[in-house]
């Protein structure tokens, strides 16, 4: 007898796979799921019984992959709401007043609670861009929060200033992890321009010793109109760091030529809409880009954005290519919900692993309950799981075969505890930001 499958997601009213080009539906199915993959998907007529030793009535609800946040900055958490009136070089400043002040302990926090966060809103997958660390103790905070995590890992490291050679410890800690899927380096947390020798040299010996362990790059690129004139997507083919293991964020006010050179290495991009509207960087040309047929992803960023809410960044990404456009074609609900599912994964280098519903992926799957006063008649499932959805409407979600969101309330975590121990440690960070605030 074969053995019992260990979850059931049975009757789904409306399957949304996104295993294909082009959007299609699949009514009144079941998901079958063992360990952390998906066994099949059976339409309900043609079955009388499916047992499991956990079974979840599906009804009415729609089920979508779990969401790929491709760029977040877990560790800003703590800085939302700062520097609301800046725009990117303003918003810097206004972030080191307080970042300097994050510890290994307030980065735990950080990352515990943008943890919760995503659980609550159906990410399943995400790549933490784990920049200013100043010594080696920041980022393994960072990794101790996420330990115990059921979400699809991608770890993008920055060394220390000077302290390139970490990369190698944080590659043997992490090979062991069942947990992270991939580790990035980052060379610098902006790509250099092609007339700063230092910056080349620096970006350069930080990405050979990425070399040597085969691990792959990630770095913001062309996020503001003052990063043009460096041509930093030539500096990066110059230094032989565009290649299918780069993951650019960003790429704002890229050219037709910046465009072409990073279709031509295979490298990846991740779209940020949000972060870009409240930092008033600009619109990526997004219809171009992809039909260049680059990889794109879509990202919260960090703080900047002042949440990590998936299904906002769905809305406004398709949004904001309309309104440049005026072109309704140049950015449909289906493209949306692939960069943030099926693409995000391929950009990260998981698209055999997550980002669809398929036998043999990994069993991430979010379940919209649509009986809501903003939702209730249901039209067009793909459509309004990008123009309807917000995370109230995330009944259930399930990240490597696990239920880790029930009834729309976490399980995996104690949310109740991780919103207190964060409120605890940041009512003594206030506290020690304030007479800087004085100051200023």
């Amino acid at each position: 007898m074969s053995p019992l499958p260990d979850l059931l997601l049975h009757n789904v009213g409306f399957l949304v796979t996104v295993s294909s080009e082009n959007p299609v539906v699949h009514r009144d199915v079941s998901i079958v799921i063992s360990g952390s993959e998906i066994c099949d998907v059976i339409p309900v007529r043609t079955i009388s019984r499916v047992d499991a030793r956990v079974t979840i009535d599906c009804s009415g609800l729609i089920a979508i992959p779990g969401l790929v946040n491709a760029h977040h900055h877990m560790y800003q958490t703590c800085l939302r709401g700062v520097g609301a009136l800046d725009n990117l070089g303003g918003w810097f400043r206004s972030r080191e007043r307080f970042l300097k002040h994050v510890g290994p302990e307030e980065r735990f926090h950080s990352v515990s609670l943008a943890h919760l966060e995503l659980l609550e809103n159906g990410t399943t997958c995400v790549c933490e861009f784990g920049s200013n660390n100043r010594d080696p103790e920041s980022i393994d905070s960072t990794i101790e929060a996420l330990n115990d995590s059921l979400l699809a890992l991608v770890l993008a490291y920055a060394p220390p200033p000077g302290a390139a050679e970490d990369l190698t410890r944080i590659h043997s800690t992490l090979e062991a992890s069942s947990r992270l899927r991939r580790l990035l380096c980052i060379p610098g947390p902006v790509a250099p321009s092609v007339h700063d020798a230092p910056a080349m040299k620096e970006f350069s010996a930080t990405s050979e010793v990425a070399n040597t362990l085969g691990v792959g790059i990630s770095t913001h690129i062309l996020e503001s109109q003052g990063d043009v004139a460096g041509r930093p997507v030539d500096a990066l083919r110059q230094l032989g760091c565009l290649n299918e293991h780069t993951l650019l964020a960003h790429m704002v006010h890229a050219s037709d030529s910046d465009i072409a050179t990073v279709a031509a290495a295979d490298a990846a991009v991740v779209h940020n809409p949000l972060s870009n509207m409240r930092l008033a960087s600009g619109v990526i040309n997004l219809p171009a880009v992809r039909g260049a047929g680059i990889r794109v992803g879509l990202g919260t960023d960090g703080a900047c954005n002042d949440a990590a809410d998936m299904f906002e960044t769905m809305k406004v990404a398709m949004g904001l290519q309309r309104a440049t456009t005026r072109d309704p074609l140049s950015c449909t609900p289906y493209d949306a919900l692939r960069m943030a599912t099926r693409e995000g994964a391929a950009a990260l280098g998981l698209g055999t692993i997550t980002g669809s519903i398929e036998a043999g992926k990994r069993a991430d799957i979010v379940l919209i309950d649509p009986d809501s006063a903003g939702f209730t008649v249901v039209n067009d499932p793909v459509a309004q799981v990008v123009l309807n959805t917000t995370p109230s409407e995330v009944r259930h979600v399930i990240a490597a075969g696990e239920v880790v969101k029930r009834d729309f309330t976490v399980v995996a975590v104690d949310p109740n505890e991780v919103r207190r121990s964060a409120r605890d440690c940041f009512r003594e960070f206030a506290d020690r930001v304030r007479p800087l605030e004085r100051e200023i």
